[in-house]
């Protein structure tokens, strides 16, 4: 798994500066929430789908996220002001602990599959937030938030 996150997260760090980091980002919640769901297809049952979804996906997916969510935080932060940023996005990050008190509760009662399923939910709700945010190219190169851009 650290092995294919390290070629992951290489190739998109490549992507991220060909490809605006947001798209990058937003790929990876995609392949995130594919490997959940093929870890509770497959689980079980196809040893081989449940390594190419669950690990593969997985991997491409929080390479992703340490690697585009840094760069788009680069772009959207104030130079004089990254540190303070850096520090509340480490904290955030922190927070991602809700998914496994979910995950666990829910395993706990109705098994693993409902649990799996469980986190679509969540990835599905970031999602939406990275799909309705945008980014002005002006703006980005300034390290604000835009209102309106061609990134969407």
């Amino acid at each position: 798994l650290n092995g294919s996150a390290l070629v992951f997260g290489a190739f998109q760090g490549f992507l991220s500066d060909k490809i605006h980091p947001l798209h990058v980002l937003r790929l990876t919640g995609l392949a995130l929430t594919g490997a959940v769901v093929a870890g509770g297809v497959f689980g079980g049952n196809s040893p081989e789908g449940y390594l190419l979804g669950m690990v593969l996906g997985g991997a491409f997916g929080m390479a992703g996220v340490q690697t585009a969510g840094r760069k788009l935080l680069l772009l959207l932060v104030p130079k004089e002001r990254l540190g303070e940023f850096f520090g509340i996005y480490g904290i955030t990050t922190r927070v991602s602990v809700i998914g496994s008190v979910t995950f666990g509760v829910i395993a706990d009662r109705y098994g693993m599959k409902p649990a799996l399923y469980a986190q679509v939910i969540q990835l599905v709700i970031g999602l939406g937030c990275l799909f309705l945010l945008t980014v002005s190219a002006a703006r980005a190169a300034e390290g604000q938030i835009g209102a309106s851009d061609s990134t969407r």
